[in-house]
């Protein structure tokens, strides 16, 4: 057995293909009164814990600095301002600039050059009407002024769209958090400003792993005229999927800013990658042909411009553009991998011919990072010459290819496709190209022609009756169309598994106590994490063997994050507390530790298990503080400097009567807000969640919430397939309620 750094199931690494900036370059916000430069400042401030420098107080304070009376004394001007800030401020600086910076040509110059080679300029914009209706009500202009700001506006949106490298749309009004049914307005700013943040500089791009051993890959066209029309039914339209197709030609406007705020609207509802194209006429879409007219040509360079400036992780550009498109694109594309389309509507060419073979070899040569290839099948024979081509050029080992025949005769060529295969759903308006079959249809048939085995999946532990996992998993396999089987494996002696971890249907398995540590000897390799949280709850089932895992921290991880509001965000003073110190207390701390928490509370009964837990957690860093408490401490913990503002409590079911015993005085919450996790799912309304409930400012987890998002990540795992969320959660509540039925018909 050794321990791997790498994630087993990792399916979208952080893979920069032509990164732009460094991951310390300042960072310059543009955009027109009103929009909320400021806010989103103060995020990545928090974020990337940088300096931020507001022009209007920079030039305030040089021209005090260099006031002089002297009649031969130069004034200084905001481009002076400027023009020093970023010719000497290039590293870990956030840089807001005001409509004024823009103004002059010089400036603008100034701001433009920097963009190209040194830093992001990031455009931040928002509805028009809401900033608007701001305006008004803060009486910064007059309801008779509309005409006229409007023109300000258009003319600043204009010049920023022009000179900036990338482009953050601020759903912070009613009208779009409504639309996504996610986040309050500045979670949401916070979460998805974050994550552009994080691709522009490489961290996560979110991509989709294609390499040879990559499971196969989905995605799915969105044919609505309006992306917001989507949202209500994602978790649905999502399953199985790994990537959102936007078909900006369907949509009902080719306008930019309508364009920018359909794709801010989905990614703020689905962190699954976005793909964007825009399908000319010519390639069976509706944009009409740019080839033959310059407007359109121009308007087709612009949408993709603005693509990538987005961010979208995926843009579509066709082989046969109009000259010159793809050398834009491919010279500003950063992290966005471009895929290059070209689609025979005819059914002449032949996947045999050496056409075929040329055209790959020039998306090759323009600089495809995936080269997509669809053909028209009229007979089965077409799809095996596809196949034919296709394991050609992959024993090459060149560039990915997504190669499908479209029509009826076509569809056993969807199946066969590796590598990001369109797929329809039956909630979609229309198929976004003749022949195209459901994610769960694909399943369906790998299964039935033998190309997807059957697996067992198993939960090994003592004492499993209470467990939901059999519940979850089941209801997440029946969603995807898998042919699994979830089974309980009850055992106190580790080694009576040796022949289900052998079996040649063994996918993997769920470890619970008393094994997550016994269960190592047994296994291949183990993961990072497990080994330095010291415990397995996961088994994958690799091609190199079994795999240990642990999923416990990443649900504590994403729980804490989810409930956590941005005036809570992780600092160098945040503090947190956690009770027990077994194997999932060990999980919480090592949770704790990744998201950045270096100050760590414990307490636990047995004085050993906690200095042991010590022990070995410490280890993490030098900078890691983990400091046991005795139950007087407890007491006094809400007055110290800096209370906790993360509680997680792993410890098993306490009533009110033996809350003595297990001190969680009255005042444990008094800080200013935070979170509480409750790691015992038997609890739905545990003393600590109750306080929690009580006080103002705190947000109680749940441990079924945790318990559900472990699952999602074991499924993961398993799978490589996203789970279907909306299913395991139904299955587990269902599951609850009956239970709570049942004892209450006892009682």
């Amino acid at each position: 057995m050794r321990t791997d750094t790498l994630d087993p199931w990792q399916s979208r690494p952080a893979s920069p293909s032509n990164q732009r900036f460094g991951k310390s370059a300042t960072i310059v916000l543009i955009g027109a009164r009103g929009v909320g430069k400021s806010t989103v400042a103060e995020i990545a401030a928090q974020a990337l814990k940088w300096q931020v420098i507001e022009m209007d107080e920079a030039v305030r304070v040089a021209c005090a600095y260099h006031s002089d009376p002297s009649p031969s004394s130069s004034p200084v001007t905001r481009h002076d301002v400027l023009d020093d800030i970023l010719s000497h401020r290039r590293y870990e600086k956030i840089v807001v600039c005001d409509v004024a910076d823009l103004q002059q040509p010089s400036s603008r110059d100034v701001i433009q050059r920097f963009g190209a080679e040194v830093g992001p300029v990031i455009h931040v914009t928002r509805r028009q009407d809401s900033v608007w209706e701001e305006q008004i009500a803060s009486a910064r202009i007059r309801d008779g002024d509309r005409d006229d700001w409007t023109r300000e506006w258009e003319v600043c949106e204009a010049m920023c769209r022009s000179i900036c490298s990338y482009e953050f749309v601020s759903l912070d009004c009613v009208q779009d958090v409504a639309s996504t049914g996610n986040a309050p307005p500045f979670k949401s700013i916070e979460r998805d400003f974050t994550r552009l943040l994080r691709f522009i500089i490489g961290i996560d791009t979110n991509h989709i792993y294609v390499g040879p051993t990559a499971p196969q890959s989905y995605f799915l066209a969105l044919t609505y005229d309006d992306v917001s029309l989507a949202i209500p039914h994602l978790d649905d339209l999502s399953i199985g999927i790994d990537c959102w197709e936007i078909r900006a030609d369907l949509l009902r406007s080719y306008d930019l800013t309508f364009l920018a705020h359909q794709v801010a609207i989905l990614r703020a509802a689905s962190e699954l990658p976005i793909l964007f194209t825009m399908r000319t006429h010519s390639q069976g879409g509706l944009f009409p042909d740019p080839r033959r007219d310059p407007v359109m040509a121009k308007r087709y360079s612009d949408v993709n411009k603005l693509a990538i400036k987005l961010g979208v992780e995926y843009l579509d550009v066709e082989l046969f553009s109009p000259p010159g498109t793809i050398q834009e694109v491919m010279q500003i594309k950063g992290n966005t991998k471009v895929i290059i389309s070209w689609h025979d509507w005819t059914g002449k060419v032949s996947w045999l011919g050496n056409e075929v073979k040329q055209i790959y070899e020039v998306a090759c040569r323009e600089g495809a990072d995936v080269v997509k290839m669809i053909g028209w099948a009229k007979s089965f024979q077409d799809n095996l010459n596809l196949r034919q081509f296709a394991q050609a050029v992959q024993q090459r080992g060149k560039v990915p290819l997504l190669a499908v025949n479209m029509g009826v005769e076509g569809k056993m060529s969807r199946i066969l496709n590796r590598h990001l295969t369109p797929v329809s759903h039956p909630l979609m308006p229309q198929p976004s190209a003749p022949g195209q079959i459901s994610f769960s249809e694909s399943q369906q048939v790998l299964f039935l022609t033998g190309l997807l085995q059957a697996q067992d999946f198993y939960l090994l532990g003592h004492h499993l009756s209470a467990s939901y996992s059999p519940i979850m998993h089941a209801a997440a396999f029946q969603a995807l169309g898998l042919p699994h089987k979830y089974r309980l494996a009850e055992s106190d002696r580790v080694d009576s598994y040796y022949d289900i971890l052998n079996s040649p249907s063994f996918g993997g398995a769920s470890v619970t106590i008393p094994h997550k540590l016994t269960i190592m000897p047994f296994l291949r390799r183990v993961s990072s994490h497990a080994h330095a949280i010291g415990a397995v709850n996961t088994i994958i089932n690799t091609q190199n063997g079994l795999v240990g895992d642990n999923t416990d921290w990443r649900a504590i991880r994403a729980s804490v994050q989810k409930a956590m509001s941005p005036a809570h965000a992780v600092s160098a003073e945040t503090t947190a507390l956690v009770y027990g110190a077994g194997g999932a207390a060990r999980a919480a701390v090592y949770a704790l530790f990744q998201m950045g928490v270096l100050n760590v509370y414990l307490w636990n009964r047995t004085r050993e298990r906690a200095e042991t837990l010590m022990a070995d957690l410490s280890r993490l860093s030098p900078a890691l503080r983990i400091l046991r408490l005795s139950s007087g401490d407890l007491v006094e913990l809400a007055h110290t400097p800096h209370p906790p503002q993360i509680i997680v409590s792993t410890l098993p079911s306490i009533t009110t009567a033996e809350l003595a015993a297990c001190p969680m005085p009255p005042n444990l919450l008094a800080a200013d807000g935070g979170v509480v996790v409750e790691l015992n799912f038997a609890e739905d309304d545990s003393p600590l969640l109750s306080m929690a409930k009580e006080t103002s400012g705190w947000v109680g987890v749940p441990g079924l919430e945790v318990l559900l998002e472990q699952g999602y990540e074991q499924l993961r795992a398993w799978t490589a397939r996203r789970a279907p969320r909306k299913a395991m959660r139904s299955a587990a509540l269902e599951e609850r309620e009956r239970r709570r039925r049942i004892r209450e018909e006892v009682v």
